[in-house]
């Protein structure tokens, strides 16, 4: 309790950016390539499911230790169950559990950008770690550790049915990146974590029920399905 302000592995939270909106999904997110993209959404997102990320410490024998800079930790989005990831063109992409390597999915946070790469020593890693990073109250900067490339964002217009033209910002890699690519961390509440994960589970149970009809409906034989 008296550390409960700080972040810790495997807590589930937001990624806010600044102050107006969060790291998410778009709500028409597939896993098609050109549609398997991050975002910052403002709005009704910042209390939806879809905004919730959990991440998990990748080199640490306490799973629950505290989130240190430079520590390398893997970003999962709760909904999906997929974690972001880098692919060969280093686009920010989900990526599923069974793919995502520590290369392509790992990162770490930063107090400031530099070209200063530190590599933290097995003795670094398999602690607790100390309470640094707090909720609400400290900035970071998310860095991808294998490539070192920033996370940053692009803007560009786009058209929604009813609003018109908006603008939308991708989440992606960059070599410099922005000004504010500064993120502050927002705890989710229990309840919310819960919600998301049976809303993975109810996406996945109904996604194999579709694939299981589409097979009966080429093979005809109810013993495939069933």
């Amino acid at each position: 309790m008296k550390y409960v302000g700080y972040v810790f592995g495997g807590d589930v939270l937001r990624f806010f950016h600044g102050g107006d909106e969060c790291l998410t999904i778009p709500s028409t997110w597939t896993d098609q390539p050109g549609q398997n993209i991050v975002i910052y959404e403002g709005g009704s997102v910042m209390s939806q499911a879809r905004s919730l990320w959990r991440l998990e410490l990748a080199r640490t024998k306490w799973a629950g230790g505290f989130i240190n800079w430079y520590h390398p930790m893997r970003i999962r989005h709760l909904t999906t169950g997929r974690y972001l990831g880098v692919n060969e063109n280093n686009e920010l992409y989900l990526v599923k559990k069974d793919d995502a390597t520590l290369a392509t999915s790992t990162f770490c946070l930063r107090q400031e950008k530099d070209d200063q790469k530190v590599v933290l020593e097995e003795k670094d890693l398999e602690v607790i770690g100390a309470p640094i990073i707090k909720y609400g109250d400290s900035t970071v900067i998310v860095q991808h550790s294998e490539s070192g490339l920033w996370l940053s964002y692009k803007s560009y217009e786009t058209k929604k049915k009813g609003v018109g033209k908006v603008e939308e910002k991708q989440a992606i890699l960059h070599e410099e990146g922005k000004m504010d690519d500064g993120l502050d961390f927002s705890r989710s509440q229990e309840e919310e974590s819960r919600t998301a994960r049976v809303i993975r589970k109810c996406s996945s149970l109904f996604t194999n029920f579709i694939t299981g009809l589409e097979t009966l409906q080429l093979n005809r034989r109810a013993s495939v399905f069933f």
